[in-house]
């Protein structure tokens, strides 16, 4: 009895666990088997990311790093490029020496710049890049003031001994660059005097250009902002000349697209600029409390290491949303070499530019009017 008992308890003890076994070790294979489907999903991620990233064309532009590119800079955060299978590089490259040879030769695909001298000289004698756009230039009395202009020292300006333009003959003028006198020079003829009647004083930095403006240095200086707001308000400086209330319009700055670029992937470009004119768009309903106006504010006090608080005071520079090319201004400024001997013959625009390719981002995108843009 003892040994059938013994042996009932074995039965018993053998069976119950084998069947038990049996479950466990199907529970611990499907627990394997979805543990083994997650690791694969999990590690299929990154794979994934590498490959999209791989997949996104890149376009090197340059540029003076400012208030000015920081619509490229909105395009890329808000994923306008990234919808067009492209991502940027941007490179601070402010000098016009450094800019248009490595335009030439395909060092970077894009280039904002202005209508510069040496652009010319470089046209005239066979310049492969091309004017694809344009991008900024002066703003509209509707958008706002005192974005570029002539500043003067405050306690000349309290004394009435400088009011207006006519008030600079003979005095110290101060530019970061010779060549951006020349819409200086046009004001100027205005009220009857020339760049020859005042003293240019060349000062590259306008950090520089303000301690000199603050000291006495010079009587007025030429400003961008927020160089001219907190001159103001720092009470050494006055407004003397705000650009945008000129009776003329100014093109300051263009988008030049390297031969490379235009010859090699022209889709490329044209999907460069739909992407950037949606940037262009996004930022100046920011600037004009519209819009993303948080999201855009942050962006741009980031990209140019400016506070919040400080680009809540003063215009943003203005980017006309159409990429518009303001032709009168171009011939303007190359006359205006040509009379100072900066350039020895005139270009014709229309064989340095290829505005085919704005027309077809153009399409993607749409045209919008300015005013109606910023007022939604």
């Amino acid at each position: 009895m003892g040994v059938e008992k013994s042996h009932a308890v074995e039965q018993g003890h053998s069976g119950h666990p084998m069947r038990k076994g049996k479950k466990m070790d199907r529970r611990n294979r499907l627990k394997e088997f979805f543990i083994g489907i997650l690791i694969l999903f999990l590690s299929s991620l990154p794979v994934a990311h590498s490959v999209e990233a791989a997949e996104l064309k890149t376009v090197k532009v340059a540029g003076a790093v400012g208030l000015e590119i920081t619509p490229l800079m909105v395009a890329k955060e808000m994923g306008f490029y990234k919808e067009m299978g492209l991502d940027i590089q941007i490179i601070d490259l402010p000098s016009p020496r450094d800019q248009l040879p490595a335009l030439a030769s395909g060092q970077i695909d894009v280039l904002m710049a202005g209508n510069t001298a040496g652009f010319i000289n470089m046209a005239v004698s066979g310049f492969g890049s091309r004017v694809a756009s344009g991008y900024s230039h002066s703003s509209p009395k509707w958008y706002g003031s005192h974005i570029n202009g002539l500043l003067v020292r405050k306690d000349l300006y309290d004394k009435g001994e400088i009011r207006t333009l006519k008030d600079l003959k003979g005095r110290r003028v101060s530019f970061n660059a010779l060549i951006r006198t020349q819409t200086f020079d046009a004001a100027l003829r205005l009220v009857g005097l020339r760049l020859d009647d005042v003293k240019i004083v060349e000062i590259a930095k306008f950090s520089d250009s303000m301690a000199a403006l603050k000291s006495g240095g010079v009587d007025a200086a030429f400003f961008i902002q927020p160089f001219g707001v907190k001159a103001v308000k720092e009470g050494f400086a006055e407004y003397l000349l705000d650009y945008s209330a000129l009776p003329f319009k100014i093109q300051f700055t263009m988008l030049f697209f390297s031969e490379k670029l235009i010859k090699e992937d022209r889709q490329k470009g044209v999907d460069f600029l739909a992407a950037t004119f949606k940037g262009v768009r996004e930022y100046l309903r920011a600037a004009k409390g519209k819009g993303e106006r948080v999201k855009v504010l942050d962006i741009a006090s980031r990209f140019t290491n400016m506070p919040k608080n400080l680009l809540e005071t003063f215009a943003w520079s203005y980017v006309d949303p159409n990429g518009l090319l303001l032709m009168d201004s171009l011939e303007m400024q190359q006359d205006w070499y040509l009379e100072r001997k900066y350039i020895k013959q005139k270009v014709n625009y229309n064989k340095v530019m290829d505005l085919t390719l704005l027309e077809d981002a153009l399409k993607k995108i749409g045209k919008v009017d300015p005013q109606a843009l910023v007022s939604k």
